[in-house]
């Protein structure tokens, strides 16, 4: 088990901070032109789902994971609308950001939702 000690709090810290460096240093690598974005922002305001920042790239799964949780949406719903899971989602789309990916996933819940 490992111990929260001043020291390991200060390196998770710094790792963070440039984890998000370089996020921030390749977000020209991401599209970011997307024309339902107002829509999926007030999807999630509907279904409490937190949208990341438009840098944060698609490949952070656990974000999407935790939205399609929070969204409702199960394995085989994902399964059904894309053939896969998150991993197979973030692969159809390799250079979307993560807020695109879960705006997908909010779709296939509004329409779950509409049902």
């Amino acid at each position: 088990m490992t111990l929260l000690t001043p020291e390991n709090v200060a390196a998770a810290r710094a790792a963070r901070s440039a984890k998000i460096e370089h996020w921030k240093a390749n977000a020209s690598q991401l599209k970011q032109d997307f024309a339902d974005e107002a829509h999926w922002r007030r999807l999630a305001s509907r279904f409490g789902v937190r949208m990341p920042s438009a840098y944060v790239p698609g490949s952070e799964l656990r974000l999407l994971r935790r939205a399609a949780k929070r969204a409702g949406i199960s394995g085989a719903d994902m399964r059904d609308a894309f053939g896969g899971g998150v991993a197979h989602l973030h692969e159809l789309n390799p250079h979307w950001p993560a807020f695109a990916l879960i705006g997908l996933i909010l779709e296939i819940a509004a329409e779950k939702a509409a049902a």
